[in-house]
């Protein structure tokens, strides 16, 4: 996340600034550690220069932040929150605006544990939004050198189950968790992975029982999928570039042309259709579908209509096709026109903006430190 230093640290003198060295000296080792995004103006790297004496490595850091503050306000100024460090022996103040205060005595407590992707699958999920959030960012604020997603995930056991024995209030990033329904929630789905981590983060006291950040936590979300799973967020365009490099899955692809005859084109309603397909299964409740359509997006549809709807899946071999070509290869700079294409689309930019606004705001940090 995003740490600002409070105007109070101008009027304080050196040597009271010398006294909060080891805290300076811990936020730069997280900055270079990619874990957070300390933003400093230069004066600011100036006084803190002439005050305290840093090691080498330190200094470095600071060059970095010296060179990079115009950057780094850009970034700090998309997010719709960051923290401001109060120097030590201030008042607690409460929130106001995008400010977060946060005494210098309680500081460590924030720095334990770098914020992270909190996703049932690391590997297959966190690779899918990791170039989700990525390109996210590109096509909306330019860049996306300063988000640093780090998938986290319970190695085989359930996800809620091992944010509550690992983490308490002090939890940061976002968790992601597959709707499994093509209807409003909460209520989430029995016994499912959203069901059990929206009672886990509860209990620890991180979201309420909407599932909305707690104001004691603003830098840790609890999202649930805009469709029924992350496979949703596969847009037309990127499918359908899969479609033209795989010449195998015709099968597939005349199943999706027959559901949607203008495809990849979608109309506004066919988008919203899209968002409420369970795309893992041919099994689908027809039912379930009909019952989203009308109570999320108010569109009537028959049986027959989400009965062909019911039967779309999309191949298990799109999610690595997806993760390998948002790294390099002759896909390369068609998914990334493909997903511009796919962010033309009301619904789908709107599903993206959401996670990508909570990943600035938590997932803050410079991913070209290392090429300092």
């Amino acid at each position: 996340m995003h740490w600002k230093l409070s105007k109070d640290f101008s009027s304080i003198s050196e040597i009271d600034l010398r006294a909060h060295d080891a805290l300076f000296d811990r936020l730069l080792h997280v900055h270079l550690q990619r874990n957070h995004l300390f933003c400093l103006s230069p004066s600011e790297v100036v006084a803190l220069r002439r005050a305290i004496q840093f090691g080498p490595q330190a200094l470095h850091v600071l060059s970095t932040i010296l060179r990079r503050a115009q950057d780094y306000a850009a970034s700090v100024g998309s997010a719709t929150r960051h923290a401001v460090l109060m120097p030590l022996g201030s008042a607690v103040r409460e929130p106001l605006g995008k400010e977060f205060y946060i005494k210098a005595e309680d500081a460590s407590w924030w720095l334990e544990h770098p914020p992270s992707l909190y996703v049932e699958n690391a590997v297959s999920d966190g690779g899918l939004y990791n170039f989700i959030l990525s390109s996210g960012l590109r096509s909306l604020i330019g860049s996306p050198k300063y988000l640093m997603v780090r998938p986290f995930h319970g190695g085989g056991n359930p996800l809620g189950s091992v944010m509550e024995a690992l983490f308490d209030e002090r939890i940061q990033g976002i968790c992601i968790c597959d709707r499994d329904d093509a209807c409003a929630v909460p209520p989430f789905p029995k016994d499912t992975t959203s069901e059990q981590a929206h009672v886990a983060l509860h209990k620890m006291r991180v979201v309420d029982a909407q599932g909305q950040s707690e104001p004691r936590n603003p830098f840790f979300s609890f999202k649930i999928t805009h469709g029924w799973g992350v496979e949703n967020y596969i847009g037309p365009n990127v499918l359908n570039l899969f479609f033209n490099s795989h010449l195998e899955a015709c099968t597939s692809r005349s199943a999706f042309l027959n559901a949607f005859p203008d495809f990849p084109a979608l109309s506004e309603t066919e988008a919203n259709e899209w968002f409420s397909i369970n795309f893992k299964s041919v099994t689908q409740d027809a039912e379930n579908i009909e019952r989203g359509l009308s109570g999320r997006f108010r569109i009537a549809a028959d049986s027959t209509r989400c009965g062909l709807l019911a039967g779309l899946s999309i191949p298990k071999s799109v999610i690595p096709f997806v993760i390998a070509s948002a790294k390099s290869g002759r896909h390369h700079h068609e998914l990334l026109r493909a997903f511009d294409r796919d962010m033309r689309i009301n619904i789908y930019r709107n599903a993206v903006r959401d996670l990508t606004q909570a990943a600035m705001d938590a997932l803050a940090a410079d991913t070209q430190m290392n090429f300092a």
